[in-house]
């Protein structure tokens, strides 16, 4: 019974509440989350299983600040990646275990490269982040 207690509290504390376009608030599980892509004012929210993209208020700078600890990387001005579907790191592109394929801007290249091999790392010693730890 405390196990229940403790799981649902923590599975509680994982979901981000974020405000759809419409303003109602949704709540996220941001292990669910694939990529998130600036489109016009408005951020689209991918997820991995078979709900459909949400469209939420707010700005890529603010989702990224939210996400990080989550293991999301900037791979472009106009993406946020869940570092767990990455499949593999091009020159010029993300291809993600799905198989759809995002840009990756000429200057997040770098930076990009060395936060996915930071956090497989950090994943093989630790289990990785998840829980909003780091």
């Amino acid at each position: 019974m405390l196990e229940d207690y403790v799981r649902a509290r923590r599975d509680a504390a994982a979901m981000l509440v974020l405000t759809g376009e419409s303003g109602r608030t949704l709540s996220v599980d941001p292990m669910s989350l694939l990529y998130i892509e600036a489109v016009g004012k408005t951020q689209k929210l991918v997820f991995s299983g078979p709900e459909p993209p949400a469209v939420i208020r707010g700005t890529m700078h603010e989702l990224e600040g939210l996400l990080l600890p989550y293991g999301f990387i900037r791979t472009h001005k106009g993406f946020l990646v869940n570092y767990r579907s990455i499949r593999r790191i091009t020159s010029r592109s993300i291809l993600l275990d799905n198989g759809v394929t995002l840009p990756i801007g000429r200057d997040r290249l770098n930076p990009a490269r060395e936060q996915y091999l930071s956090l497989m790392k950090w994943k093989g010693l630790t289990g990785g982040p998840g829980n909003g730890a780091g």
